[in-house]
């Protein structure tokens, strides 16, 4: 509400009245709020259903948090695996995860989901046993203090604010295991990534790949080498000119394997007579000859033979 202006300074500044009267009339009420138009006044009355819906929207999704999270702490409501459950996905809707984190919940949320029912017709009985302590309290107003009702609020309120502490243990110690989580599924996907580039696309994969075709390139020119060598022998030793050659060498061995018996037997005799006349000195100086002698035929024997072959 505007404060009265004296009638000398209105008189004295004629535009300023004016404002001041069209302020007063058109632009302000009473109590001193805005004056709107209709349809300006029936967009605030909108946005203001609006804004009401939303709040009414959020309170009832802080109780139903706020219900999970008791939920999760009472052992006679629920079996242990449904707590568990419940605990996850109160914390989960506390922590406001981001959606690639909810997408690692996606078993727990479907199997959240599949036990609803029971879950909520123990959060519709809290809200009921909760609005009715809430009722008690406001048409008790006026009477004397229950003191039974007192030690129950003061022992709810112990076990809220126990619950409170323990919650905040548990969200601490579960952000710390699902930072560690994806930080090591982070690794092992970084990890498989690279030795799958390594493998399909990476230098191991290239050199591999090009130490194989070396390996072919040269066994091939290797078998193509030993094919033209073999062609080369087989058209070598099937000419007649080589045949005649081969013809005439083994017969050149032939004659020189009989001149070298004939010279063995030769020296088989000699050595016999040496040792009918000869004495044993001189037997001795001969016999050592024929060994020499012996050994070098023999000699010269292997080596036809080898020849030969």
């Amino acid at each position: 509400m505007l404060l009265p202006v004296e009638s000398e300074t209105a008189t004295a500044n004629p535009k300023f009245d004016a404002l001041y009267r069209d302020l007063c009339t058109n632009k302000l009420n009473p109590d001193g709020s805005t004056k709107l138009d209709v349809k300006a006044q029936k967009e605030r009355d909108a946005l203001a259903d609006e804004l009401k819906k939303a709040r009414v929207s959020v309170a009832r999704s802080g109780l139903i948090r706020a219900h999970l999270d008791t939920l999760a702490y009472r052992e006679e409501e629920l079996p242990s695996e449904l707590r568990e459950l419940t605990a996850t996905i109160a914390a989960a809707l506390q922590a406001q995860l981001s959606p690639d984190d909810f997408d690692l919940l996606h078993e727990d949320i479907d199997k959240f989901k599949n036990n609803a029912q029971p879950i909520s017709r123990l959060i519709s009985k809290a809200a009921a046993k909760d609005l009715s302590t809430l009722t008690h309290l406001a048409t008790t107003s006026g009477h004397d203090p229950d003191i039974s009702l007192i030690s129950s609020l003061k022992k709810s309120k112990d076990t809220i604010s126990d619950s409170s502490n323990a919650l905040s243990r548990l969200r601490l110690e579960m952000t710390q295991e699902t930072l560690t989580t994806q930080s090591l599924y982070r690794q092992a996907l970084e990890t498989s990534i690279r030795i799958l580039e390594q493998t399909v696309h990476g230098s191991l994969s290239r050199g591999t790949k090009a130490k194989a075709d070396y390996l072919a390139t040269v066994a091939e020119g290797m078998a193509r080498k030993l094919q033209v060598q073999q062609g080369q022998l087989t058209a070598q030793t099937a000419s007649p000119e080589f045949q005649a050659a081969l013809e005439r060498k083994m017969d050149d061995l032939e004659k020189e394997g009989l001149a070298l018996r004939r010279k063995g037997r030769e020296a088989q005799e000699l050595l016999a007579r040496y040792r009918r006349t000869e004495g044993m000195e001189e037997v001795a100086r001969e016999f050592a000859e024929l060994v020499r002698e012996r050994e070098k035929v023999k000699k010269d024997i292997e080596r036809l033979e080898g020849g030969r072959k």
